[in-house]
């Protein structure tokens, strides 16, 4: 989703709210999409978490949750020791890598354009005609 682009208002049905209930307690699209009535591929979770990704904004706001608080927990986790006791090697990658999500979610649109170029490389097929005067 583009940073710029607006969250459009969606006509929620319960089907609707209950994949986003399940997708603000952290469940993952598919299993939500699952969970809440809907039949469907993986792809169809997505693009309905997509579809719905304004109602998702508005009902975290409404339960509380801010871009601030979440930066401000994710601090608070990141000077935790590495203990048993505390947080374990594998819990503290996954907190590096939401925060790096974050900081990439959040930082301002890039204002130069990088282009990537590839080359497919196809024989190429000459047909020519020897034509004797």
């Amino acid at each position: 989703m583009e940073p710029e682009k607006a969250l459009e208002r969606v006509e929620l049905t319960d089907k609707a709210r209950d994949f986003i209930s399940l997708i603000l307690a952290g469940v993952r699209p598919p299993a939500a999409h699952k969970a809440a009535g809907y039949e469907g591929s993986a792809h169809a979770a997505y693009e309905l978490k997509s579809r719905l990704a304004g109602e998702i904004a508005l009902e975290a706001e409404r339960r509380g949750v801010s871009l601030d608080g979440i930066k401000t927990d994710l601090a608070m986790l990141d000077e935790l020791p590495l203990k048993e006791t505390e947080i374990s090697i594998q819990d503290k990658l996954k907190l590096i890598a939401a925060k790096q999500k974050l900081v990439e979610y959040t930082a301002p649109p890039q204002t130069t354009r990088h282009i990537a170029a590839f080359v497919i490389n196809r024989p190429a097929v000459v047909e020519a005609e020897v034509v004797k005067e």
